[in-house]
């Protein structure tokens, strides 16, 4: 470089470290400078990070607390103006670094439960639906084969959301259905680009299995009204439906796993009248849903898939032979009509 280009290079440095105050809190819980300023004033301010590139880790983590905490404002225009300001400004920042700011940003990981809970269902299961496409459409374009070079990387959040352990069933599901849709744009683009080549490995095939059974039968630990249920279950299941069309046998999965849990419930409920009626409510959710996913038909129905392939669907039929017969008829039947 010559003295000159030295020169302006020290000085863009200087300038990227000394701005991270703007964007920074000083206390945990207080809102920085930049987020108090006018909106024409902050996107002035982003303008500038985009324009020096390069940003440090540090202003790169303050930015995705701004971005947090401009949509929690309605301030959702300045919100995406910064995310696509530093998605322009990726290839100038470590992988890792960027997609922890596209993965804090969404509102996934900080999501308030106690703020929820005194809402509609159906109003505040898709709080974040927003935000998670938009990561999912950050995460695909942020190079050549996200499919093989991105979704190691992020794994292990998406493990983690899977096989939450958290208490509070609403924050549980938000994170687990923010995983399932981040996984169910990965295998749809796959599709679409590559004809379907994207296989999960096993041990994440369970666990997606295992989630979606959990936030199924969670519907009744929040109590919902039967009124209620339906269009939970229809908002819940929409990013697994998407899954279960692009992932070849995961469905199949998903219906010998809710067979053998309810043949396990029904094993251990003998003993208790109690456990019994529980049982009885377990099963019924997991039967809708079941009926509901063949019904499904975006973007692709499941029932078709099916139809499409004879042997899996002799080894559907078989199972859903096993769960149990619905008022009208052989509940089969009623799935595939």
């Amino acid at each position: 470089l010559s003295p000159v280009e030295r020169a302006l290079d020290a000085l863009c440095s200087g300038l990227r470290h000394s701005i991270i105050d703007l964007f920074a809190s000083a206390k945990k819980s207080a809102p920085s400078i930049f987020v108090r300023l006018p909106s024409q004033t902050q996107r002035l301010a982003v303008g500038l990070v985009g324009l020096l590139k390069r940003p440090p880790k540090d202003l790169v983590s303050a930015l995705s607390s701004c971005a947090l905490a401009l949509s929690s404002r309605s301030r959702c225009g300045v919100s995406n103006y910064l995310l696509e300001v530093v998605h322009s400004m990726r290839t100038t920042v470590a992988m890792p670094t960027y997609l922890s700011f596209l993965i804090d940003s969404s509102g996934v990981k900080t999501i308030s439960a106690a703020a929820l809970s005194s809402r509609h269902p159906g109003e505040y299961l898709t709080e974040l639906d927003n935000s998670v496409a938009q990561l999912s459409r950050f995460l695909l374009s942020s190079c050549d084969n996200p499919t093989t070079k991105v979704l190691p990387m992020i794994r292990p959040i998406i493990h983690k959301w899977l096989a939450s352990s958290s208490s509070d069933d609403i924050k549980r599901l938000f994170q687990s259905r923010a995983a399932v849709s981040v996984l169910a744009a990965f295998a749809l683009n796959d599709m679409q680009t590559s004809g379907g080549a994207f296989s999960l490995d096993d041990e994440l095939r369970g666990l997606l299995v295992s989630s979606i059974i959990i936030d199924i039968e969670s519907s009744r630990r929040l109590k919902l009204r039967e009124d209620d249920i339906p269009l939970f279950l229809a908002q819940l299941l929409g990013p697994a439906a998407v899954l279960f069309v692009c992932q070849q046998g995961l469905f199949l999965e998903f219906v010998e796993a809710v067979c053998k849990r309810i043949n396990d419930g029904r094993c251990i409920c003998r003993r208790s009248s109690d456990e019994s009626k529980a049982l009885d409510g377990d099963q019924s959710v997991h039967l809708r849903a079941v009926l509901l996913l063949l019904k499904s038909r975006d973007p692709i129905s499941i029932a078709e898939v099916v139809r499409s392939d004879k042997d899996l669907q002799v080894r559907l039929l078989a199972r859903l032979e096993e769960i149990d017969k619905s008022e009208g008829g052989p509940f089969y039947e009623k799935c595939l009509q």
